[in-house]
């Protein structure tokens, strides 16, 4: 009978070291799923700045194009209008004998009103632009603000899990070795396997707990 306890006591210890070693392999294996899901994150979130870069360096080279193509064709058609006016102020001249130095008043005058009037909507477009830019770069930076704050607390709450679980296992650990080195002449056989049972039964309960909590943790 002692011989046959013997033997079971011996099985369960194989057992639970077999249960040790599975949980440790788990564990690791969490561990480093963890890790290679925050560089992928980390990757992913420079990937995202560097397409915004991107995106606003096009967006301000295609809104200077689009300015200075528009002010080249009011140039233009202010140089037509200016020629016209010019025409016709020669003609007038001859009838009303208009003095040269007047006459080159008039268009420099005129000219630089128009100058004032398109540098003063460009630099309100230009102006409009730069705040629309701004609140796009705020939003961009309060969203990566938000992420990194998210990635910090998962890599939080995937270390505590990880440290408390390891705590666990060596008090689990500590117990097993205290078990399996006490003397026969102070526990009778038949109590030490009763402990492993327990031991056993409180041990699977924890990993089917912890289990339960990865699963609900992703």
């Amino acid at each position: 009978m002692e011989k046959e306890f013997e033997e079971e006591s011996k099985t369960l210890k194989t057992q639970i070291l077999k249960d040790v070693e599975i949980y440790l392999a788990k564990y690791r294996d969490l561990a480093m799923l963890a890790t290679e899901e925050a560089k992928r994150q980390q990757k992913k979130a420079e990937l995202i700045k560097l397409k915004t870069r991107e995106l606003t360096e096009i967006t301000c080279k295609s809104f200077e194009e689009k300015l200075r193509s528009k002010m080249q064709e009011d140039l233009k058609k202010y140089e037509e209008a200016t020629q016209s006016a010019y025409s016709k102020m020669i003609l007038k001249e001859k009838s009303m004998n208009i003095k040269w130095n007047e006459r080159e008043k008039f268009i420099e005058r005129e000219k630089k009103d128009f100058e004032k009037s398109i540098l003063k909507q460009a630099e309100k477009r230009i102006e409009e632009f730069r705040r629309g830019l701004m609140t796009t770069q705020a939003q961009l930076n309060k969203e990566r603000e938000i992420f990194e704050d998210m990635m910090g607390n998962l890599r939080e709450r995937v270390s505590y899990k990880l440290i408390m679980n390891i705590k666990i296992f060596f008090f689990f650990i500590l117990k097993l070795y205290q078990f399996i080195r006490f003397p026969l002449n102070v526990l009778n056989l038949k109590k030490k396997c009763i402990i492993g049972l327990l031991l056993h039964s409180v041990w699977m309960k924890m990993k089917s707990q912890e289990e339960c909590k990865i699963i609900m943790m992703h």
